[in-house]
């Protein structure tokens, strides 16, 4: 695992919404919760793959790009970084589309990301989504 302020750079490869790996180092992006993999959510009253939607949409966005992340927490062996590619925060822009939740603790400024996505009912907000932090919580009881 990078210690804490270490740089990154490279083409990112992306697990999920809310996960990379640069150069074999696995990078979670500090600020945003995605939904899992696994993770069903509902939309037009149908049930969709919501957390594979949230890593394509992630996918897309870094398509063949550099991308920058520092290190800046360690927790729960994870290294929780913050990324741009193309000069843009990656967790903003997964907000601002819709396809993350801001985490409990990350600050007003993303809570108001999450709530302008919300308004426009973009990306997960086109229909409803379980937190991915209660709905883990659900599969490990």
């Amino acid at each position: 695992m990078p210690p804490i302020g270490a740089i990154l750079f490279g083409i990112a490869l992306i697990i999920d919404g809310d996960t990379l790996l640069i150069d074999g180092d696995r990078l979670r992006l500090q600020g945003i919760d995605a939904p899992e993999l696994q993770q069903e959510c509902m939309r037009n009253e149908q049930s969709y793959d919501c957390g594979t939607e949230a890593a394509q949409f992630l996918r897309e966005m870094l398509a063949g790009r550099k991308v920058i992340c520092m290190v800046r927490a360690n927790e729960d062996d994870v290294a929780l970084a913050t990324c741009e590619g193309d000069g843009r925060d990656v967790a903003a822009a997964m907000l601002e589309s819709g396809w993350a939740f801001a985490t409990p603790r990350s600050g007003r400024r993303n809570a108001a990301l999450e709530q302008t996505a919300r308004e426009s009912r973009l990306g997960l907000w086109a229909g409803t989504a379980e937190p991915p932090w209660l709905w883990r919580m659900r599969r490990h009881q």
